[in-house]
Order: structure tokens, then C-alpha cells, then sequence
């Protein structure tokens, strides 16, 4: 077996039962419509849950988001710059 599919497995077998956020910048469109649901299909076969957060509210790109919802998640994917550098070291410093 390749070496990142034992990791890929042993990245799923941590995730098993797992709360999943997702930022994205947007919640729909061919794009990020299809990559949150994917995200979500993988999550529910491993017996998780999906948790998406919107950070695009306008044309200016993530604005001011406040961490609602994020102490009810167990990890978290960001999509394409969905959030600052700066809310990116604060997800991170939660542990």
C-alpha cells in the first residue's frame, strides 16, 4: 500500500465518530457545494458529523466572524483562504 493511504488511514480511524467544520468561503455553488458535501459524505461514513461555517458575507472576502459553534467541533477542514491568517493561528492555538 502507498504510504499516504496508511496515513489517510490513520487520519480516518482518529476522525471515527468526530464533529468535522468546514470554512468555506461560500456554503454553495458547483464548487464548494460539492467539496463541503464530499467532506460531509466522509465524515458520515466514518459515523461524524458535519459542521459548515460560512466566512464570505460580502465581495471583501472573510469578514468579522465570530467562533460560534467552533468548541462543538473536533477538527476542522478550511477551504481556500476561508479564513485570515490571524483567525487561522487562533483556531489553531484551541487546541
Amino acid at each position: 500500500m502507498a504510504p499516504w493511504r496508511d496515513i489517510a488511514a490513520e487520519q480516518a480511524t482518529a476522525l471515527r465518530g468526530r464533529t468535522v467544520g468546514v470554512f468555506a468561503p461560500l456554503l454553495v455553488g458547483t464548487y464548494f457545494g460539492r467539496v463541503i458535501t464530499a467532506i460531509g459524505d466522509a465524515t458520515y461514513r466514518l459515523g461524524g458529523r458535519t459542521l459548515a461555517f460560512q466566512t464570505q458575507h460580502d465581495r471583501d472576502g472573510p469578514g468579522d466572524l465570530p467562533a460560534v459553534g467552533w468548541d462543538r467541533a473536533d477538527a476542522f477542514v478550511v477551504i481556500i483562504a476561508a479564513l485570515p491568517v490571524g483567525r487561522l493561528r487562533e483556531l489553531v492555538g484551541t487546541g
